[in-house]
C-alpha cells in the first residue's frame, strides 16, 4: 500500500500537484450512503474520516472536494459541508459551523484525516 500511495505522490509531484496525506486507489471503492450535512442532528454519531481540501496557491480559502465519516456506525459522504473555508482559521470555522448545526463530528481537526491538495 505504501509502494501505491509513493508512487501517487511521484506522480502528483511531476503534474506540479502537491497533496497531503494521500490515500491508496482502492479508497474510494467502497459504497456509501449519503447525508446533507444539514439534517445531521445532535443525536448523530459521527467520526471523520476524511475530509479532503483543494485549493491553489493564491487563493485564501480551501474548496470542500469531498468529507466522508462513519455516521451512526455507517460509512457516509456529507454532502453541503459548509464551503469555501478560508486557510486561516480553518479548524476554528468548522468547529463553529458544526456547533451553529448543533453537532459534533469527531476528529474534525485531525491532520491525520485531512488531505489538502493544492
Amino acid at each position: 500500500m505504501f509502494i501505491a500511495i509513493e508512487k501517487i505522490m511521484k506522480e502528483n509531484a511531476a503534474l506540479g500537484v502537491n497533496e497531503t496525506n494521500p490515500v491508496p486507489p482502492t479508497y474510494h471503492d467502497r459504497e456509501m450512503t449519503t447525508v446533507y450535512f444539514d439534517q445531521l442532528t445532535r443525536s448523530d454519531r459521527i467520526v471523520l474520516e476524511r475530509l479532503r481540501l483543494v485549493t491553489d496557491r493564491y487563493v485564501p480559502y480551501y474548496e470542500l472536494s469531498y468529507c466522508h465519516a462513519m455516521v451512526n456506525g455507517e460509512p457516509a459522504e456529507i454532502l453541503n459541508f459548509p464551503s469555501p473555508i478560508p486557510k486561516r482559521g480553518w479548524g476554528r470555522y468548522l468547529v463553529d459551523k458544526c456547533k451553529k448545526q448543533g453537532i459534533f463530528i469527531k476528529d474534525l481537526c485531525d491532520r491525520s484525516k485531512i488531505s489538502i491538495l493544492s
